[in-house]
């Protein structure tokens, strides 16, 4: 059985990301899917991601609850899991490695040039950060 973390933002993306799971769950049948939403934590960025208030926790996700909604319409049972944290890649490489996770497939805005240099990207962090493989989508 593979293990898939699916990390949503509740973007646009978000769709093509499930509707990639989907396809994804059709192939190989036997799949684990753990939907992860990473919330921001308001710490500054000197502070590490590892370190969070401990009053800090997950709020209630309407994207989640989406997600997962929109998986068991197409006959598929996930999990779902919220996490607070400073650093989204961090967050996903550590769930990834917590859930035993064999792919993680996410999403990628492709922003380019100075918007990209300056937002960075977590898509990218996660990329430079992880083991293991990562399918990405637009």
């Amino acid at each position: 059985m593979r293990t898939l973390l699916v990390p949503i933002d509740g973007s646009d993306v978000t769709a093509a990301v499930l509707d990639r799971v989907i396809d994804l769950h059709a192939s190989l049948r036997e799949v684990e899917v753990h939907l992860l939403h990473v919330q921001p934590v308001d710490v500054p960025t000197a502070v590490s991601s590892l370190y969070v208030a401990a009053d800090t926790a997950p709020r209630p996700d309407p994207s989640l609850a989406a997600a997962l909604a929109r998986l068991a319409s197409a006959g598929l049972t996930a999990a779902g899991h919220v996490e607070v944290a400073a650093d989204a890649a961090d967050a996903i490489t550590r769930a990834a490695t917590r859930l035993g996770a064999d792919t993680i497939v996410m999403g990628t805005r492709a922003r380019s040039g100075l918007t990209s240099l300056v937002l960075g990207s977590v898509s990218q962090a996660v990329l430079q950060r992880c083991r293991l493989p990562v399918l990405l989508v637009r």
